[in-house]
């Protein structure tokens, strides 16, 4: 059996202080895809140093499934594993691999964690 092919898509805008998590956590995905919609940030910049293909032909237009779908259309592989930035897996990305190969349907469960983060307003 041909292994089949896991790919991660996620959407970006200004998230320097979280998407370095994220990526950390699907290392060892087949495609990774970061759309970003404007960052003024270095999120491009630390996206391009884990790996990621980075895509800003998407314009934030408040349709947070329009981007999603613009993200989707980059990805060449057999599945499709949608992030945030501030989200990361709790287990190695070897497991969802597992999990992936045996599958019987075309969608499966991963835990995912949110990061938060907190800013002080005083």
């Amino acid at each position: 059996m041909e292994r089949k092919t896991i790919g991660v898509c996620i959407i970006a805008k200004n998230e320097e202080a979280m998407i370095g998590r994220c990526l950390d956590s699907v290392v060892g995905c087949d495609q990774c895809v970061v759309v970003d919609t404007g960052s003024q940030d270095r999120t491009i910049e630390i996206a391009k140093e884990h790996g990621a293909e980075v895509y800003l032909d998407c314009i934030w237009n408040d349709d947070y499934s329009f981007c999603q779908n613009h993200a989707k259309s980059k990805m060449k592989t057999d599945w499709i594993l949608s992030i945030d930035c501030d989200e990361y897996l709790n287990c190695d990305f070897s497991e969802v691999r597992k999990a992936v190969e045996i599958a019987t349907t075309d969608m499966i469960r991963v835990k995912i964690s949110q990061y938060l983060l907190y800013g002080n307003d005083t």
